[in-house]
């Protein structure tokens, strides 16, 4: 497996759980909501290097680390982008043209 390949999917990995995160932080003040996004990838990740070490089983690093918390907050971000989505208003009307004027004699 290459070097981008593995990178790859340390990032991909984690994606999920910063979008599911996106959930529960929602009523925190936004700029909670990122630092806590952040924690939660770098302390889940760091919990999983240390039984990496613990149990002798893969290779641990600490771009692990970076690239897991790194998809964690694609996933959050991803999150606030389909909740600002949803809050925009629709626009189906954005051009309205009152036919009747022209019509009128």
């Amino acid at each position: 497996m290459t070097v981008l390949h593995e990178i790859i999917l340390n990032v991909v990995l984690f994606v999920p759980l910063g979008f599911l995160w996106g959930i529960p932080s929602s009523k925190w003040p936004r700029k909670w909501q990122w630092f806590g996004t952040m924690v939660l990838g770098v302390c889940l990740s760091g919990v999983i290097e240390l039984l990496q070490y613990c149990f002798k089983r893969g290779c641990v690093e600490l771009d692990d680390v970076i690239h897991n918390t790194l998809g964690c907050l694609i996933g959050f971000v991803l999150w606030r982008g389909l909740c600002e989505i949803e809050r925009q208003p629709e626009k189906d009307n954005m051009i309205s043209v009152d036919y009747q004027k022209y019509f009128e004699q």
